[in-house]
């Protein structure tokens, strides 16, 4: 957008704020470059991300020694950096492990608190020998059951039908009895 006369239609408002934004754009962009250089200089970043241990190992050694060194001096320095890196690598190990343990620990604390352990199969890992979940188990079966207030009639129930089916029985015989009294004692 170096000029607006290649078919740009707008005010002059909107010529003044594509200025600003490119404007915002340049210097975020020197920013950036600013910050690449940097990392580059020789300080471990993201343009170190692919590198192997060696050449990490190399790069600090390099960093370290500067000038002539005898051999001893060379051996030591060479060791001792080794040590430091094989260090920091055991120390991410274990704060990786770390990490994924608590993340475990987490993850398990919600499941135990989102739900109404009645109504799941509530496992509790760390509660003692199997004996003692059977009785858990018993308890949770016994607290389990139907709620008294709750309204069913409309439900279908087995027992209920064959109520009810009884005592349309009953009502039909009792209805032809009184049909055959009537008819018994209305002769013409």
């Amino acid at each position: 957008m170096s000029g607006f006369g290649d078919g740009y239609v707008g005010t002059a408002q909107d010529a003044v704020k594509i200025r600003r934004l490119e404007k915002q754009r340049e210097a975020e962009r020197r920013k950036i470059e600013e910050l690449k250089n940097k990392n580059a200089d020789g300080q471990p970043g993201l343009l170190q991300f692919g590198s192997s241990t060696s050449e990490i190992l190399e790069t600090a050694f390099k960093k370290e020694t500067v000038g002539l060194v005898t051999r001893e001096q060379y051996v030591e320095k060479r060791v001792n950096i080794r040590t430091k890196i094989e260090e920091e690598e055991k120390e991410k190990l274990q704060k990786l492990q770390q990490e994924e343990e608590e993340l475990q620990m987490q993850k398990r604390k919600k499941r135990r608190v989102r739900g109404d352990p009645r109504l799941s199969f509530y496992d509790d890992i760390g509660n003692g020998s199997d004996e003692d979940e059977f009785e858990n188990q018993e308890t949770q079966k016994k607290q389990l059951g139907k709620d008294p207030t709750v309204e069913t009639s409309f439900l279908p129930d087995r027992e209920r039908e064959a109520e009810e089916q009884a005592e349309r029985e009953r009502l039909k015989m009792q209805w032809s009895r009184e049909q055959e009294l009537i008819k018994s004692t209305a002769t013409f």
